[in-house]
């Protein structure tokens, strides 16, 4: 859908929300039901039969543009699908953020991954590793050494 139709029926909150816009070409009822309420259920939003995720929209209008290779996604994805929650990544710096998601213990930092592990509400920084197979490696050796599951 083209950033023109978008404007057309939906508008961005002062709290960074996706709203539906009081719409000529909707009946009443539809008006009353929708027009200044969140627009979209699970990150999607529903435009003529279309889901097209929430993320997307609101970046389009605020910044009129995605650039190519890029995506639009939550920062922390127990957050709500809000302006203020959004990051704009090339395609291989998402990809790459989404790999540590499946690690436990492993999370990015820089350019790199940082392997650290929790035990009874102390975090014990085990290093600083320039590949994920270093990183998991080096997890997996700590959790042996301490005893612990994966």
């Amino acid at each position: 859908m083209k950033l023109e139709e978008l404007e057309k029926i939906l508008e961005i909150d002062k709290n960074g929300y996706l709203i539906w816009k009081h719409r000529e070409d909707r009946t009443p009822q539809w008006n009353g039901r929708y027009a200044g309420k969140k627009a979209g259920k699970a990150g999607q939003v529903d435009l003529h039969g279309t889901n097209i995720p929430t993320a997307r929209i609101l970046w389009l209008l605020q910044y009129k543009e995605i650039p190519e290779n890029y995506v639009v996604q939550r920062i922390n994805k127990k957050s709500e699908f809000n302006l203020n929650n959004l990051e704009c990544l090339s395609i291989s710096d998402a990809n790459r953020k989404k790999v540590t998601r499946h690690f436990k213990h492993i999370y990015n930092k820089g350019k790199g991954f940082k392997v650290e592990i929790s035990l009874s509400g102390t975090a014990f920084y085990i290093g600083y590793y320039d590949t994920l197979i270093e990183a998991i490696n080096a997890r997996d050796l700590s959790l042996e050494e301490l005893n612990l599951a994966k």
